[in-house]
Protein backbone atom coordinates (compact mmCIF):
# COMPACT_ATOMS: atom_id res chain seq x y z
CA UNK A 1 0.00 0.00 0.00
CA UNK A 2 1.45 3.35 -0.96
CA UNK A 3 1.14 6.54 1.01
CA UNK A 4 -0.99 9.36 -0.28
CA UNK A 5 0.80 12.19 -2.03
CA UNK A 6 1.67 14.99 0.32
CA UNK A 7 2.17 18.67 -0.43
CA UNK A 8 4.12 21.01 1.79
CA UNK A 9 2.61 24.49 2.03
CA UNK A 10 4.65 27.18 3.75
CA UNK A 11 2.59 29.60 5.79
CA UNK A 12 3.85 33.13 5.46
CA UNK A 13 2.45 36.10 7.40
CA UNK A 14 1.62 37.95 4.17
CA UNK A 15 -0.66 35.12 3.00
CA UNK A 16 -4.26 35.49 3.92
CA UNK A 17 -6.84 32.73 3.92
CA UNK A 18 -8.24 34.21 0.70
CA UNK A 19 -4.87 33.91 -1.06
CA UNK A 20 -4.35 30.33 0.12
CA UNK A 21 -7.84 29.37 -1.06
CA UNK A 22 -6.99 30.50 -4.59
CA UNK A 23 -3.69 28.63 -4.76
CA UNK A 24 -3.30 26.78 -8.03
CA UNK A 25 -1.32 23.55 -8.22
CA UNK A 26 0.42 22.98 -11.52
CA UNK A 27 1.31 19.45 -12.59
CA UNK A 28 4.50 19.25 -14.63
CA UNK A 29 5.26 16.54 -17.15
CA UNK A 30 8.03 14.08 -16.20
CA UNK A 31 10.17 15.28 -19.11
CA UNK A 32 9.94 18.88 -17.92
CA UNK A 33 10.85 17.85 -14.36
CA UNK A 34 13.93 15.95 -15.51
CA UNK A 35 15.08 18.75 -17.84
CA UNK A 36 14.55 21.41 -15.17
CA UNK A 37 16.59 19.46 -12.62
CA UNK A 38 19.34 18.75 -15.17
CA UNK A 39 19.49 22.44 -16.14
CA UNK A 40 19.80 23.41 -12.47
CA UNK A 41 22.67 20.96 -11.96
CA UNK A 42 24.35 22.25 -15.14
CA UNK A 43 24.18 25.88 -13.99
CA UNK A 44 25.40 25.03 -10.50
CA UNK A 45 28.30 22.96 -11.83
CA UNK A 46 29.24 25.60 -14.40
CA UNK A 47 29.31 28.34 -11.78
CA UNK A 48 31.36 26.15 -9.43
CA UNK A 49 33.87 25.31 -12.15
CA UNK A 50 34.19 28.96 -13.13
CA UNK A 51 34.90 29.94 -9.55
CA UNK A 52 37.37 27.06 -9.18
CA UNK A 53 39.12 28.02 -12.41
CA UNK A 54 39.79 31.51 -11.08
CA UNK A 55 39.19 33.13 -14.42
CA UNK A 56 40.71 36.50 -13.64
CA UNK A 57 37.79 38.57 -14.88
CA UNK A 58 39.34 41.92 -13.84
CA UNK A 59 42.43 41.21 -15.92
CA UNK A 60 40.24 40.20 -18.86
CA UNK A 61 38.37 43.49 -18.67
CA UNK A 62 41.64 45.43 -18.93
CA UNK A 63 43.69 46.05 -22.04
CA UNK A 64 45.27 42.58 -22.01
CA UNK A 65 43.64 40.70 -24.90
CA UNK A 66 45.53 37.47 -24.17
CA UNK A 67 43.85 37.23 -20.75
CA UNK A 68 40.43 37.62 -22.39
CA UNK A 69 41.16 34.83 -24.86
CA UNK A 70 42.35 32.59 -22.03
CA UNK A 71 39.17 33.40 -20.11
CA UNK A 72 37.00 32.42 -23.09
CA UNK A 73 38.91 29.17 -23.51
CA UNK A 74 38.52 28.35 -19.82
CA UNK A 75 34.81 29.21 -20.02
CA UNK A 76 34.39 26.83 -22.97
CA UNK A 77 36.13 24.03 -21.10
CA UNK A 78 33.96 24.63 -18.03
CA UNK A 79 30.81 24.54 -20.18
CA UNK A 80 31.81 21.16 -21.59
CA UNK A 81 32.79 19.73 -18.19
CA UNK A 82 29.47 20.85 -16.67
CA UNK A 83 27.57 18.65 -19.15
CA UNK A 84 28.59 15.41 -17.46
CA UNK A 85 26.99 16.08 -14.04
CA UNK A 86 23.88 17.38 -15.82
CA UNK A 87 23.60 14.17 -17.85
CA UNK A 88 24.12 12.09 -14.70
CA UNK A 89 21.38 14.11 -12.99
CA UNK A 90 19.01 13.55 -15.90
CA UNK A 91 19.63 9.80 -15.81
CA UNK A 92 19.23 9.70 -12.02
CA UNK A 93 15.99 11.71 -12.05
CA UNK A 94 14.58 9.58 -14.88
CA UNK A 95 15.22 6.53 -12.73
CA UNK A 96 13.50 8.16 -9.75
CA UNK A 97 10.44 9.05 -11.83
CA UNK A 98 10.27 5.52 -13.23
CA UNK A 99 10.50 4.13 -9.68
CA UNK A 100 7.59 6.38 -8.64
CA UNK A 101 5.62 5.20 -11.67
CA UNK A 102 6.35 1.60 -10.68
CA UNK A 103 5.07 2.26 -7.13
CA UNK A 104 1.91 4.05 -8.21
CA UNK A 105 1.05 1.94 -11.27
CA UNK A 106 1.88 -1.74 -10.63
CA UNK A 107 -0.10 -2.75 -13.73
CA UNK A 108 2.83 -1.53 -15.89
CA UNK A 109 5.24 -4.07 -14.37
CA UNK A 110 6.52 -6.78 -16.67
Amino acid sequence: MTDALKTVVVDRPANSAKQVAHTELIALSPVRIVLTRAARVYCQTLSGLLVAAGLGVPAALGANLAAAITMLQAFGVCMILALFPAMASAIWNTGELLAKLDETSPQFRA
